[in-house]
């Protein structure tokens, strides 16, 4: 049983080209999560995140093993349960920093719907079509799309990364798209739920207000319309107001009833450079092991192409 759902990277080292990488990670953020949060079908926010950190949990282990994760992405359908490591609710109450009793709720509604089951002694997402108006695959293909463009802005930030092989990979054009969809989507929900978890654990606010925080702050506005919150994270106008005013209280969000910005003092803990060394760091772990990747496929389909 997987005990820890999600597990600490060394620190990389500091200035602003991590600055450069946490800006833009909040815009895939907010363009990956946005649209995640909108296409559910009857779930909320909680459940999406609660679903996704088990889905990548359970594979996170096979990432650092290019035969097994080509396999999963390019050769299955569908990743057997057996591969999965099934994880435990105590550590998705640590993870997101979730109460154990509000991840057993959202756990029985998310079973019931066929999302999760509980096998092997812990819980598999073995579902995750389900939760999606339209199903997982436009969720992924927005994903791949936006960490693409994540890509190329942190090149012309002259951030040193891997060449992109894997955004135009040696793959027949039939299956090509999908299949890096697959892939492109594992890796990068989990490098989000890895940055969200950081969050969560540090601001200690619940998962609806944080989105709404972060939300705000990857925004390149001076201020954030309420209805423009509430649209991008899929909220009603009153939910986000009544958040915002919270917020503001606790003197986080700055602004009136209409609009919002973050405040110096969440922009100061949200840019601390301990948060952006260790987002840094899931970030270049994530281009590196999309890189090989695509080198591995590559090979492959060199060497199949030969055998034949």
């Amino acid at each position: 049983m997987t005990d820890d759902i999600g597990s600490a990277a060394p620190a990389s080292s500091g200035g602003s080209a991590d600055e450069s990488i946490l800006q833009r990670t909040l815009a895939l953020f907010a363009d990956v999560v946005g649209h995640a949060c909108r296409a559910l079908d009857g779930l909320d926010a909680t459940d999406c995140f609660i679903m996704t950190s088990i889905w990548c949990a359970n594979i996170r282990s096979l990432h650092t093993n290019m035969p097994q994760l080509h396999e999963i992405s390019f050769e299955l359908s569908k990743t057997p349960d057996e591969l999965k490591a099934p994880v435990n609710r105590n550590s998705v109450s640590r993870f997101l920093d979730i109460p154990p009793e509000t991840v057993r709720r959202h756990c029985d509604v998310l079973m019931a719907r066929g999302v999760l089951v509980d096998k092997y002694g812990g819980l598999i997402c073995s579902g995750l079509n389900r939760a999606f108006r339209g199903g997982l695959d436009p969720v992924g293909s927005v994903c791949a799309d936006a960490l693409a463009r994540m890509y190329g802005r942190l090149r012309d930030d002259g951030i040193a990364l891997p060449n992109a092989v894997w955004t135009s990979p040696g793959t027949s054009p039939a299956s090509a798209r999908h299949m890096w969809v697959r892939a492109v989507a594992r890796l990068t929900a989990d490098f989000l739920l890895l940055f969200l978890s950081q969050v969560l654990r540090d601001w200690r606010l619940g998962v609806g207000s944080s989105l709404v925080l972060l939300f705000v702050a990857a925004t390149d506005e001076k201020a954030t319309a309420i209805r423009d919150i509430a649209n991008g994270l899929g909220m009603s106008i009153e939910t986000v107001r009544r958040r915002v005013l919270d917020l503001r209280t606790r003197g986080l969000l700055e602004g009136d009833q209409w609009e919002a910005t973050i405040s110096s003092k969440i922009a100061a803990r949200l840019f601390h450079p301990a948060l952006q060394r260790q987002n840094a760091k899931f970030a270049h772990r994530l281009f590196s092991t999309l890189e090989n990747l695509a080198r591995y496929q590559i090979e492959t389909a060199s060497l199949s192409g030969k055998s034949k």
